[in-house]
């Protein structure tokens, strides 16, 4: 419970720190790299202990959670880097 407690502390705290530096809506604009940096980033910052790192990824996990949610909230349109981040298949051109 601790450790929940840890990681939603962290997850917050990261995106207050993120809604003050780059406003609301970038922020939840570009949530996929914000994403991306939150579950590669702040682990590789806590490698120094198990507890570190596990509140890490969890805290990860919540900020992507949090992200969608207030993205629904606030009516955020699409992501302009999706087409970067994301993979997708297109058929074959004859």
């Amino acid at each position: 419970m601790n450790l929940f407690l840890l990681s939603l502390l962290l997850a917050v705290s990261i995106l207050i720190i993120l809604f003050k530096l780059f406003g609301r809506t970038n922020t939840l604009r570009y949530h996929t790299a914000v994403d991306a940096v939150a579950m590669i980033g702040v682990p590789i910052l806590a490698l120094g202990s198990f507890n570190g790192l596990v509140v890490s990824i969890y805290s990860g996990i919540l900020i992507s959670a949090l992200l969608s949610g207030l993205r629904y909230y606030y009516k955020i349109e699409e992501d302009p880097l999706r087409d970067i981040f994301c993979v997708t298949s297109s058929p074959a051109s004859p």
